[in-house]
């Protein structure tokens, strides 16, 4: 059989975060299951310090100029397409009249996305997220729709990590971009917390974003006595210390489907508004506590729930159950077997 070219077309960085070039990744390592697929991935974010994360996944970058948005490139200029390619986009940026100028010569166009904000001119949407099978889609010509946590697309390393909790360890995450102004409010809470703590607790804290960003959030937390943090950087892997906590913190995005699948209970803030589903189906669905939006977060209602975590064992054991019955981290082998009988390439 001719072999079938994946392009991925997403955006990552302080600016965009990681999650959609995660995403991209790991049905970039699904599709490597199949012999006569090759992966591709186009942005305009530079590749330094991530050409491991693409070379183990045998995906090769190619960098745009600055001025290609969203689906404004020809990935037939950079090299020569076979009979049988696909384009998928995990990007904000396309447009309605970008996806219908891009379908007249690429025929072959998936969208990986969150928000239903647009007209979709594609052959088939994902979306990973709870409750996304409640969004009514404004679509041309009825795509398949791959709707819900099934699908939430993890890579492997999550699949094989196996959990090693410690006690009073804690992981918190908030994305890898500029984050400071919207969890200093958290931060806040934090500096509270700590003086009401009476054991010491280590936190996995992950940061990202410029050095600005980096320093403000070290130099807040610097007073902090009993909560000891550990601070987590320039690390694409992060199922080991993920593994090894006794629960969470988190935002309500890509990582609330880590931590589920590893059986981690978690707290998750809403810090963005296409996460607002996804923290009420947390709380529906028993994977966790989500308090809503990290705005309106109150440092009362945060240590009633921390506490919570912190001495309810049996909550913890109910919660992690729960979260690996739902997540059983094979979404993104069904989306790539999908994705390939779909086109009949499989």
């Amino acid at each position: 059989m001719d072999t079938v070219q994946i392009i991925f077309r997403c955006e990552f960085g302080t600016q965009h975060g990681f999650g959609h070039l995660m995403r991209c990744i790991s049905l970039g390592q699904a599709f490597q299951e199949y012999e006569q697929t090759q992966t591709f991935c186009f942005s305009t974010s530079s590749a330094d310090g991530f050409k491991d994360l693409f070379n183990c996944t045998n995906m090769t970058h190619i960098q745009l100029p600055k001025n290609a948005l969203g689906l404004t490139f020809a990935p037939d200029r950079h090299f020569r397409l076979s009979d049988a390619f696909i384009t998928i986009f995990d990007n904000y940026d396309v447009t309605e009249e970008q996806m219908i100028t891009y379908k007249q010569n690429y025929p072959n166009l998936i969208a990986i996305d969150d928000l239903a904000d647009r007209v979709f001119h594609v052959d088939m949407i994902i979306n990973q997220n709870l409750g996304s099978d409640q969004l009514e889609y404004n679509t041309v010509n009825q795509p398949k729709l791959l709707l819900g946590a099934q699908y939430a697309l993890l890579r492997k390393n999550i699949l094989n990590a196996r959990r090693k909790k410690e006690s009073k360890r804690i992981f918190m995450s908030f994305g890898g971009g500029e984050v400071y102004d919207r969890i200093k409010g958290l931060l806040e809470i934090l500096l509270v917390l700590d003086k009401d703590l009476d054991v010491n607790i280590t936190v996995d804290f992950v940061i990202g974003g410029k050095k600005d960003n980096k320093e403000q959030i070290r130099s807040f937390l610097s007073t902090c006595e009993r909560l000891k943090f550990y601070f987590i950087e320039n690390q694409m892997d992060l199922s080991p210390y993920m593994a090894r906590a006794d629960f969470a913190v988190t935002a309500a995005g890509s990582t609330v489907f880590e931590l589920a699948c590893l059986g981690v209970p978690q707290i998750v803030l809403v810090i963005d508004k296409n996460q607002e589903i996804t923290g009420q189906k947390i709380n529906e669905m028993g994977l966790g506590t989500c308090l809503g939006d990290i705005n309106e977060t109150d440092s009362h209602s945060f240590e009633k729930t921390f506490f919570s975590f912190l001495h309810d064992d049996h909550m913890k054991q109910s919660i992690s159950r729960q979260a690996q019955k739902l997540i059983d981290g094979k979404g993104a082998q069904r989306v790539a077997g999908g994705i390939l009988k779909h086109y009949g390439y499989n």
